[in-house]
């Protein structure tokens, strides 16, 4: 009990608890819950990784409280970047005790780190189903929405959500993207700039001024009577991104951008991006020389088109 304590309040000599659950387990033979305990413990001590899962192992042995067990394991080789074991400890864990909500929602932040949004989505509306539906647990499930590309069901929930009071900046951004990608440029628009009016600048993240670009571009299409307005801004956007990016291979987002004309159909500057690859970095893979050289042609710039497909070629 005095180590638990110290374990799950804040202060107290976390050495203290790691001696006093050596005392208890010694008293006792050894049960899950003390080995948790003192894996914890453990966890609460500079380097003491190693001994947390030695001792997440012991009460796994046990058999008595294996769902948190495998939880805490999971979580270890979550922190550890180890997505794959993370994911096989989770499940685990939800073996262990398919009520228990806990690993569900752990299964869900380890797929989305390992990019498998569909089952991450699966795995949150379990958790959701099983848990008390806090907020920002409902934010999660509404972004997993975007990421598997279900952008109305996405909007909608996001609606609902506001619809409660919740006004966070980060879920207009999340309707512009979406509505972005059902082609209802309008709405991205509003809400792109309703976004930008409650978000802390600080917090502007490269991927806003894409999907603006993006978005802006989209709008010169459907508003001929503004499109030059709306191509301008596009630039700006775009141009702000590429001041932003400190990377020194810009060729993903040279990409990003090279797409965003190529969905609005503005292929000469699709062209003119993807010969930024191409002009960054000759060696870039055939595909840029190709993508250069047919957005350039569709572009009628065809002194551009001629130098990608040659480059082309000599690949």
């Amino acid at each position: 009990a005095a180590a638990d304590a110290i374990t799950y309040t804040e202060g107290g000599n976390a050495n203290d608890a790691v001696a006093w659950y050596k005392k208890a387990l010694e008293i006792n033979g050894g049960d899950a819950n003390t080995y948790i305990g003192l894996g914890d413990a453990y966890l609460k001590i500079q380097g003491g990784g190693g001994e947390a899962m030695t001792n997440f192992e012991n009460a796994v042995a046990k058999g008595t409280n294996n769902s948190l067990a495998y939880s805490k394991i999971g979580s270890l080789w979550y922190a550890a970047h180890n997505y794959d074991a993370a994911l096989k400890s989770y499940s685990q864990a939800k073996d262990a005790d398919p009520s228990n909500p806990l690993p569900y929602k752990d299964l869900a932040d380890a797929y989305q780190r390992a990019g498998k949004y569909e089952q991450a989505l699966t795995n949150i509306e379990k958790f959701l189903e099983l848990s008390d539906k806090s907020i920002d647990d409902q934010i999660t499930y509404a972004n997993l929405l975007f990421l598997s590309k279900k952008y109305p069901e996405a909007q909608a929930k996001i609606q609902e959500l506001i619809g409660k009071g919740v006004q966070k900046p980060y879920l207009y951004r999340l309707i512009a993207y979406s509505a972005y990608e059902t082609q209802d440029y309008n709405k991205a628009l509003q809400n792109m700039r309703l976004f930008y009016g409650k978000q802390d600048p600080k917090k502007i993240i490269t991927d806003d001024y894409i999907y603006s670009g993006k978005i802006m571009s989209a709008m010169a299409g459907v508003d001929s009577a503004q499109a030059k307005m709306y191509n301008d801004s596009a630039d700006f956007y775009f141009n702000k991104v590429v001041a932003m990016d400190t990377t020194r291979d810009k060729s993903e987002l040279y990409r990003k951008i090279a797409e965003g004309f190529k969905d609005a159909k503005e292929y000469g500057k699709a062209g003119i991006w993807y010969g930024k690859i191409v002009a960054d970095n000759p060696e870039a893979p055939a595909i840029d020389y190709f993508n250069w050289g047919l957005y350039s042609y569709y572009g009628k710039d065809y002194d551009a088109a001629g130098k990608g497909i040659g480059g082309l070629r000599a690949k």
